[in-house]
């Protein structure tokens, strides 16, 4: 499965636009690594998050009988304190391609 933030994928065609794919990620902040979570802690659960969206995006194109996600786009809303919810969304449309 070839996953691109660009709109178009080098050596190949868009053939058919399938679905626009969504994935979320939810971590309560502090929960994981208790109320005095450090940057990289911080980071290191976005990272996760974004693994976790991607992932499903990708089960959600090839269940769709894509060939590559193409135009993913990642929104993070990180907490502003601990036990708020740290959300990792990630977007892109599912396709079909052919070598050109």
């Amino acid at each position: 499965m070839i996953v691109t933030n660009t709109s178009t994928v080098e050596g190949h065609q868009v053939t058919e636009y399938l679905s626009v794919l969504c994935g979320d990620s939810v971590t309560n902040y502090g929960s994981t690594y208790g109320s005095g979570c450090r940057d990289e802690m911080l980071y290191e659960m976005i990272r996760e998050g974004r693994n976790k969206s991607v992932q499903q995006l990708m089960t959600q194109a090839a269940q769709r009988g894509a060939d590559a996600i193409i135009g993913l786009t990642f929104e993070v809303n990180a907490p502003l304190a601990a036990g708020q919810p740290l959300v990792v969304s990630v977007t892109g449309t599912a396709v079909r391609l052919v070598r050109v």
